[in-house]
């Protein structure tokens, strides 16, 4: 009995281990893609604002 939750416990540590890994990931590229789109689309919105502006 001891023996199947040493399994158990391996087993969820390396799904846990994995799922952490794709999750810094997608963090990463979340981060990146607002980075992106802040630096893209602040400009056309500024512009945006100069127009009304004047």
């Amino acid at each position: 009995m001891d023996l199947y939750y040493i399994f158990l416990g391996l087993f969820l540590l390396v799904i846990g281990y994995y799922s952490l890994k794709y999750l810094f990931f997608i963090l990463i590229g979340m981060i990146i893609a607002f980075y992106i789109s802040y630096k893209y689309i602040s400009p056309v919105f500024c512009s945006m604002n100069k127009l009304k502006l004047i």
